[in-house]
């Protein structure tokens, strides 16, 4: 395990604090797990019953924490457990919960969600043209054209194993003047492109089309022609999309409370809140 992992960020008495406070929200959250070892997260619902080393994870039984390589909280998950059907789940007010509990390795993620990191794992190396190819067709083709974009997000990159193939996975870190909700994230699985940014996630298919272009999209994102706008009612995301970033946005439902537009420089960053 240490020739796999360069630092360790959480001691047993602060994971024994997280679970303490995650097991008093009702209804009960959905988190994400990737255990030391695994390639993968899995969705698993929050423990209710912990102890000084570990906690009960559902059929899965007793798991030490040190165990735990990163924890995942998403505001999107999957309700019930194998249904494709979505549902928000409201955790910007445990963020500052979490917060409230002391110094913890806490950052926001791709998907509008947020981690908690137990392990770091060692520095990989940057992903090569010979890795892309692992990826199955037409998205090695994807993965080239993409890095001769953005030669630099090779750092960023790695694959991932999905239902028994190769997907990519890039998670580029935005300016802090974006102030965005995670990072600017990539992906392959699903056999599709999907492009994710603060609270949105868009689909694409490759090759691209006429009137369908992912690296478009992504040119468009960076350059700031496209922000990123979200709606809410009270904590809960009630849509969220991007357009041109001049364009006046209105407001879905009439219990829209709040109206958050980001882009990746903050130029068209605001925040508007209504009666």
């Amino acid at each position: 395990m240490r020739e796999c992992y360069r630092a360790s960020l959480m001691s047993d008495f602060k994971w024994r604090r997280v679970f303490a406070l995650l097991a008093t929200q009702e209804p009960p959250l959905q988190v994400w797990i990737k255990w030391v070892g695994s390639d993968t997260n899995e969705p698993i619902e929050t423990p209710r019953t912990v102890d000084e080393r570990g906690a009960t994870f559902g059929d899965l039984g007793w798991r030490p924490y040190i165990a735990i390589e990163e924890l995942f909280l998403r505001a999107y998950v999957e309700r019930p457990r194998g249904s494709k059907q979505s549902r928000y789940q409201a955790i910007e007010s445990l963020r500052d919960a979490l917060k409230s509990l002391g110094k913890l390795p806490l950052e926001s993620a791709a998907g509008g969600g947020f981690r908690i990191t137990g392990h770091l794992p060692a520095v990989a190396p940057a992903l090569s043209d010979e890795d892309c190819d692992g990826l199955p067709t037409p998205f090695d083709a994807f993965a080239r054209a993409l890095f001769s974009a953005y030669p630099d997000w090779r750092g960023h990159a790695r694959l991932n194993e999905v239902h028994g193939g190769q997907c990519l996975w890039v998670e580029v870190p935005p300016p802090p003047e974006a102030d965005m909700n995670g990072p600017l994230w990539i992906s392959t699985a699903g056999g599709e492109v999907t492009v994710g940014i603060d609270y949105s996630h868009s689909h694409f298919d490759w090759p691209p089309d006429a009137y369908d272009d992912v690296l478009e999209h992504i040119r468009d994102l960076l350059s700031e022609r496209l922000s990123v706008h979200g709606q809410f009612i009270g904590e809960w995301l009630s849509s969220a999309g991007t357009g041109p970033a001049e364009r006046t946005i209105r407001v879905g439902e009439l219990r829209v409370s709040r109206l958050r537009v980001r882009s990746w420089h903050g130029m068209h960053n605001r925040d508007e809140t209504f009666a």
